[in-house]
């Protein structure tokens, strides 16, 4: 079965075409590095697939629903990390659990359950009375993965996440990462970091606007 399913895909901001042909299949249940330099595409590949962008030309899909025409019903499949933090270091851990889950339509009560699920799902239920800004950087990346996974999300997408990270919390936060993978989540990972990249089942390169090579 196929998580992301993307063919011929195209995307130009005016004369700058950054996206030349982008052809991409991506198995349920994988967890997939795209590696490529800064500038490469792969932040506009991965802003199309999460339906924060529309392709020029060509197309995508996730769990079978397309991206355009349907963001909707891919928005519900999904969970999402930005390269940026996206918590609010003035709440601690367990409230941005909350307020997220609130916004997503959980009653107060499944919000609080929920919130404490992730954070041990996340090693995190020993700091999530704490304010986020006295977490770690590897402690805030994997607070943000709990909220991604907030919707039941079958697809994560990653951009860049371990930028910033020192090497024992890179080693952490991917450990953590192929945990979430093992219980059937499908992870979709943009780096330029070849140890990230080797906490991935599958890796494809990503060069002037093509996918050039993959490999397991």
């Amino acid at each position: 079965m196929t998580a992301i399913a993307v063919t011929d895909l195209h995307k130009s901001y005016g004369s700058l075409e950054v996206l030349r042909g982008v052809n991409l299949n991506v198995r349920r249940g994988e967890f997939y590095a795209l590696m490529g330099q800064n500038g490469s595409g792969k932040t506009t590949l991965i802003s199309i697939l999460t339906c924060n962008s529309r392709p020029t030309k060509g197309t995508a899909s996730v769990q079978g629903h397309d991206a355009v025409n349907e963001a909707y019903e891919v928005k519900k499949r999904i969970g999402y990390v930005p390269q940026e933090n996206f918590s609010c270091s003035t709440l601690t851990g367990r409230e941005n659990l909350i307020f997220f889950a609130r916004l997503f339509g959980f009653p107060r009560g499944e919000a609080e359950a929920l919130a404490g699920e992730l954070a041990k799902k996340m090693e995190l239920q020993d700091h999530s009375g704490k304010r986020v800004s006295e977490y770690s950087g590897g402690m805030r990346k994997r607070l943000e993965v709990a909220t991604a996974l907030l919707p039941g999300a079958d697809v994560l997408f990653l951009d860049e996440p371990t930028t910033g990270l020192d090497p024992s919390a890179r080693k952490d936060f991917l450990r953590k990462l192929k945990e979430v993978n093992s219980k059937g989540v499908t992870i979709f990972m943009v780096t330029h970091i070849g140890e990230d990249a080797e906490a991935a089942s599958r890796v494809g390169f990503l060069d002037d606007g093509r996918i050039m090579l993959e490999g397991d």
